[in-house]
C-alpha cells in the first residue's frame, strides 16, 4: 500500500476508509499544479484551501480533540 504508516494508521483510526487519503492526495496534487497554471490558479486556491482546512478541523477536533486514540509508538 502506498503512504506512509502514520498517515495509513491515522486514516483507518478516524475510521473514514483509505479511499479518501486518495482522494485528498489527488486534490493536493492536482491544486498544487493548478497553482502553477495561471489560467487554473484562481480555482486551484480556494480548492486547496478547503482541503487544508479540512485537514487542520479534523486534527484539531478529532486527532487532538481526543475523539480518536492515536496509538504511540
Amino acid at each position: 500500500m502506498l503512504g506512509s504508516e502514520q498517515s495509513v494508521e491515522l486514516f483507518a483510526d478516524i475510521d473514514v476508509g483509505q479511499w479518501l487519503r486518495h482522494v485528498t492526495g489527488i486534490l493536493e496534487i492536482a491544486a498544487g499544479i493548478g497553482l502553477l497554471i495561471p489560467r487554473l490558479s484562481g480555482v486551484a486556491a480556494p480548492g486547496l484551501f478547503g482541503v487544508m482546512s479540512g485537514a487542520l478541523i479534523t486534527e484539531a477536533f478529532i486527532v487532538d480533540g481526543s475523539l480518536v486514540a492515536r496509538s504511540s509508538g
